[in-house]
């Protein structure tokens, strides 16, 4: 089963509108210490893609690529 966490504030559930609601709230949740390691865009990426067994099977250097990516929350 997959899971979705917020980088920025640790925030964990398991539907993925769960997590785009709290992304979207109007409210900016707090920055804890694992998000500054993060710019503001790589942990919107990281935040909506799912955890499989605890791991988020990623290649962080694809986020860092010089290709900006529009990520629509709200068709």
């Amino acid at each position: 089963m997959s899971t979705y966490k917020c980088l920025k504030c640790s925030y964990k559930c398991k539907l993925f509108n769960d997590m785009t609601r709290h992304l979207t709230k109007t409210t900016s949740c707090s920055k804890s210490l694992e998000g500054y390691n993060y710019t503001e865009e790589e942990l919107l990426k990281l935040s909506l893609l799912p955890y499989y067994d605890e791991k988020q099977n990623i290649d962080i250097n694809l986020l860092k690529n010089k290709n900006k990516f529009n990520i629509l929350l709200f068709s």
